[in-house]
């Protein structure tokens, strides 16, 4: 059943600014884990303006706790949101993106890699130029993948009830050191407004989306 407001997605943007949690998620058994204790407890938010796009995220960012989860010579990979090549706030600004990648980049990580996979009918690097997001991850000289051709990697939560078997995820989540989700805010039908668990779709297989959409 869907649920209709009255707050349209840019109101909503301009009344919140730009806001960022952040999480150190270490490969898929913490990443179950922080998303359970997401639910459970409070998770600090920092909420920012500025007159510089830099200057709003870097703020957010500190009031959210900082960067320093992040030690020298990790793997740090960043999840935008590119469910289509469609300009933001449909994708995750590539501005933001930039800026975030530049924060990451002064915790002196071995790697930093941007990655996502699109809607599956679409090819996810053609929607990643559309948005601009591999010309900000170049430009902040950072690792661009896609999980289109990636190995995936099956789990099976114990709380997964929507996959009995389980599901697969992008092998490369499993790998590194943290993941740094960053999405944006969308209206949708069945939540009334999406962020960060929606942006973990991602990270799955087509197959199992269309599996857990078919639940629905």
């Amino acid at each position: 059943m869907g649920h209709k407001i009255d707050l349209s997605r840019r109101d909503f943007l301009k009344a919140t600014g730009i806001a960022i949690g952040t999480s150190s998620l270490v490969g898929i058994g913490p990443l179950v884990k922080a998303t359970t204790l997401a639910a459970e407890e409070k998770v600090p938010v920092g909420i920012a303006r500025g007159e510089t796009v830099g200057g709003a995220v870097g703020k957010a960012v500190e009031l959210a706790g900082g960067m320093e989860f992040i030690q020298r010579g990790q793997t740090v990979l960043i999840k935008p949101n590119v469910n289509t090549g469609d300009a933001y706030p449909a994708s995750t600004n590539p501005e933001v993106l930039y800026e975030i990648i530049k924060l990451v980049w002064e915790q002196d990580p071995k790697r930093v890699i941007v990655g996502d996979r699109c809607m599956f009918r679409r090819n996810t690097m053609d929607e990643m130029k559309r948005a601009g997001i591999d010309q900000a991850t170049h430009e902040a000289k950072a690792e661009l993948v896609t999980f289109d051709d990636m190995k995936w990697k099956l789990v099976n939560p114990a709380k997964s009830v929507n996959w009995q078997n389980g599901y697969h995820v992008a092998e490369i989540v499993t790998q590194v050191d943290h993941v740094i989700n960053v999405p944006v805010t969308k209206t949708h039908f069945l939540a009334w407004f999406t962020m960060s668990i929606k942006n973990f779709v991602g990270i799955i297989h087509g197959d199992d989306r269309i599996t857990f959409h078919k639940k629905l």
